[in-house]
């Protein structure tokens, strides 16, 4: 063998190891991508049982409850007031992170609406107006610790409701 062929040869073999590589990466990337999306439909479904078992026990949402009786909300005490708004920090925290897990593409379409629905029923009266009255005056006071995008995002479903 000639020296050019010899050279041609390894150029060739070094193409189709870069081309091997190439493809290894692809799909090593891809996989990385659907375990990703797989952990944060994990995550969300973890989150709502932790929501639907705390909303199972009287003891952990009688606050809210109790303040969903009252005519004005700022009559409530000191520790239902603040025991409501811990609840509902952890109903916008959920939303919250769907959002963002939607807007970076590890949220499917049809699981990010089905959030949206959500948080669509929690202010539009669906659930009961006391309850949208808690989440109203809930939101109120924590909105500013969400990040804007999502204070944007939710502030237009409220508007939207209220058309």
């Amino acid at each position: 063998m000639t020296r050019s062929r010899i050279r041609a040869l390894g150029e060739a073999v070094g193409l189709i190891a870069v081309v091997a590589s190439l493809v290894f990466v692809g799909i090593e990337i891809r996989q990385n991508a659907e375990a990703t999306r797989a952990a944060t439909v994990q995550g969300l479904g973890d989150a709502w049982r932790e929501w639907n078992l705390t909303m199972a026990d009287p003891a952990l949402w009688e606050p809210a409850a109790r303040m969903s009786r009252l005519e004005d909300l700022s009559d409530a005490s000191y520790e239902d007031a603040s025991a409501a708004l811990s609840l509902m920090r952890s109903l916008f925290a959920t939303w919250a992170n769907a959002q963002y897990q939607h807007s970076r593409g590890y949220l499917d379409e049809g699981d990010w609406q089905s959030m949206v629905r959500n948080m669509r029923m929690n202010v539009d009266g669906s659930f009961s107006e006391s309850w949208t009255d808690l989440v109203e005056w809930a939101w109120e006071k924590n909105r500013p610790v969400y990040p804007e995008r999502f204070q944007v995002f939710f502030d237009s479903i409220r508007a939207a409701d209220g058309e």
